[in-house]
């Protein structure tokens, strides 16, 4: 009898699935914090509003804050490397964003996600998956 193996999830990784009710209802930047000299640039923050619904089919309106740009990989170096990367910073700390398309087994597509702070990052520059 084989024993499945038990699924563990792991510090900064996760899974992001498609959420097709939900509507962005609003976005825009705001001023953080202004510049104190001409060299300097004003500090914004990205924001959204974004609609959906909990587990019990009731509305409920997010607000999230960006953190960060990621982009597709068109250049796959490797079987394993990420479908799409990027920089981000959480609670001003530098991260590495890793996606990479899977499905589970009833087959819905979902996105495993991975965070390894740049430091890290940089001295083991391996694949994150």
């Amino acid at each position: 009898m084989s024993e499945e193996k038990k699924y563990e999830q792991q510090e900064k990784s996760g899974a992001l699935f498609i959420d097709s009710e939900a509507q962005i209802l609003r976005k825009g930047s705001v001023l953080w914090e202004k510049a104190q000299t001409e060299d300097e640039k004003d500090d914004k923050r990205y924001f959204a509003l974004i609609e959906s619904e909990n587990n019990l089919g009731k509305k409920k309106i997010e607000l999230v804050m960006s953190v960060g740009l990621v982009f597709v990989n068109n250049n796959k170096i490797a079987e394993n490397s990420p479908d799409i990367s990027g920089g981000i910073t959480i609670d001003g700390i530098g991260y590495k964003f890793y996606g990479r398309k899977k499905e589970t087994k009833d087959g819905q597509p979902f996105t495993q996600i991975k965070l390894v702070e740049k430091d890290e990052d940089e001295e083991n520059k391996k694949l994150p998956f």
